[in-house]
């Protein structure tokens, strides 16, 4: 599972800009191809890529069902994420605590000590 969900969107049209009309931001540079990403055109120029006429816009559309899949998946990567932290900071006191005691003499359970130098 990848650490960050990506999706990019892209204007499929041309915008007015006064002197030109042209696009705003390359599809290359608003959508690049990068492995676990999602990329999608919006049927829209640059200006009006976030103004949706109704819920039935292609735009809309593909922008909502981009949204709720990433709703649905979060519970389970909040869980798995909390689980993962839980572990590290496990491991993390484990360590501090035999950085603590590494050259201490004092017997272990097992009978051996915890000094190198026995």
């Amino acid at each position: 599972m990848t650490r960050y969900h990506i999706y990019f969107f892209w204007e499929q049209l041309p915008t007015n800009l006064i002197y030109s009309t042209d696009y705003v931001v390359a599809r290359s540079s608003a959508a690049p191809v990068i492995d676990g990403t999602n990329r999608c055109g919006i049927a829209a120029n640059h200006r009006d890529m976030c103004k949706f006429e109704g819920i039935d816009s292609p735009g809309f559309k593909v922008t909502i069902r981009a949204l709720e899949r990433y709703v649905q998946a979060a519970p389970r990567v909040v869980e798995t994420r909390l689980e993962e932290s839980a572990n590290m900071l496990g491991e993390r006191r484990k360590n501090e605590a035999l950085d603590l005691i590494k050259d201490c003499k004092i017997p272990l359970f097992s009978g051996q000590e915890t000094s190198k130098h026995q």
